[in-house]
């Protein structure tokens, strides 16, 4: 099999279709909604409310002021990653990940705290959503050069164990480690803003070969050969 000229321009051309534009709509939005929502559903709180040691699933729990507000934002950043990993076909295993971190988003919506205490249920979608979001880069990298840190093998681990790492800040403090409020605040805008880095970084890659990006499949591959001997 001979390769065709201009192999990036139509590795170019891939990715862009692989990784439409309206893709930054749901990408940019998922931060804005999840941070936008606990910072006006906090000025509703009365005053004994602490965003440095209370977390925001307290704003959204039935002992609430206004719990809509946080609700409505959890409801908004979980659709909004969902609908994020439906065009990410170029990563097709990063967006499993990125879908189930969206659906267990979903859960922690439909399942609040309760007026005392701690949900079963609550805390388990909230578990599972964290952990979902800290792993899905993981799956994002590619061998193949030339290619951006982001996606790259190499990147994609130092990002994961980033991303473990604010996770385990986030355990510690839920186990008498210090500002819960602030750790699960900082792990989840941060977690939940790197979809938009990505897509921004793939569509960016306009000059870069096929084994630059992100577990296309081969059949994808195949468009840029003809057989010949």
């Amino acid at each position: 099999m001979y390769p065709l000229p201009h192999t990036c321009d139509a590795a170019a051309a891939l990715a862009l279709r692989a990784v439409p534009r309206w893709t930054l709509i749901p990408a940019a939005l998922a931060p804005i909604s999840l941070v936008g929502a606990w910072l006006v559903a906090g000025l509703a709180q009365p005053e004994h409310y602490d965003p440095i040691r209370q977390t925001i699933s307290v704003l959204s729990g039935h002992a609430a002021s206004d719990r809509w507000i946080m609700t409505l934002g959890l409801y908004g950043v979980s659709i909004c990653q969902i609908v994020t990993a439906a065009g990410l076909s170029v990563a097709r295993r990063a967006r499993v990940l990125l879908v189930m971190g969206g659906v267990a988003g979903l859960g922690v919506a439909i399942f609040p705290q309760p007026m005392h205490g701690s949900g079963a249920a609550h805390m388990v979608f909230a578990t599972l959503s964290v952990t979902f979001l800290a792993l899905w880069p993981a799956t994002l990298g590619s061998r193949g050069s030339p290619r951006p840190l982001v996606l790259s093998t190499r990147g994609s681990v130092i990002v994961t164990v980033a991303f473990l790492g604010l996770l385990a800040w986030v355990f510690a403090a839920a186990h008498g480690g210090g500002a819960l409020g602030v750790a699960e605040r900082v792990d989840t805008a941060i977690c939940n803003s790197w979809p938009l880095v990505v897509i921004l970084t793939i569509r960016r890659s306009s000059n870069l070969p096929v084994t630059a990006l992100p577990n296309l499949e081969r059949e994808d591959e195949s468009i840029f050969a003809t057989p010949g001997r």
